[in-house]
């Protein structure tokens, strides 16, 4: 899809060949899945099963990589009224080096460029603060509260606050 000139980030359509890096990457990882609304991946065969479902329902996932190196994913949405939201999850051994920051930047560079798009959405739990300052570092503001918005499967299934932030192009 698109590269990074700062970081060499590669974005690739979500296949099966990227199972074992989503798996050993962040999904079979407690801390990494707990705001997200699917279930930790307790084998390998849960994380193919997942793939083989977002393609079967033509998700628009990218797997990101760093030359070879294995990132995270970004996910793509397509929403009304030329809206569009994202989503982002980065590879544990990834956090804290801007890596984050960077594919998201990358990502919506390239949306923004081949896309004719009006404004970009994002959700994050109101805990998730590292999620709400990457999204603000690229320039989303919150524009609401959204109660009892999130499901977190890997917190026993509770509900959760969540914002929705929002980028405008112009």
């Amino acid at each position: 899809m698109t590269t990074n000139q700062k970081r060499n980030l590669t974005f690739k359509p979500l296949c099966h060949f990227d199972a074992k890096n989503i798996f050993f990457g962040y999904a079979s990882i407690e801390e990494c899945v707990q705001w997200m609304n699917w279930d930790i991946h307790k084998e390998i065969v849960d994380t193919i099963n997942y793939i083989d479902s977002c393609i079967q329902k033509k998700y628009r996932i990218y797997s990101v990589y760093e030359n070879q190196d294995f990132i995270g994913a970004v996910d793509l949405r397509f929403l009304e009224n030329n809206t569009l939201e994202v989503g982002y999850v980065v590879a544990k051994s990834k956090w804290n080096q801007g890596y984050a920051t960077d594919m998201l930047k990358s990502f919506i560079q390239d949306l923004f460029k081949n896309h004719t798009v009006e404004k970009i959405i994002a959700h994050c739990a109101v805990a998730n603060l590292q999620s709400k300052k990457v999204l603000e570092k690229n320039g989303f503001q919150v524009k609401m509260l959204k109660k009892d918005y999130y499901v977190l499967n890997n917190q026993g299934r509770r509900l959760t606050d969540a914002y929705m932030l929002e980028l405008r192009t112009t």
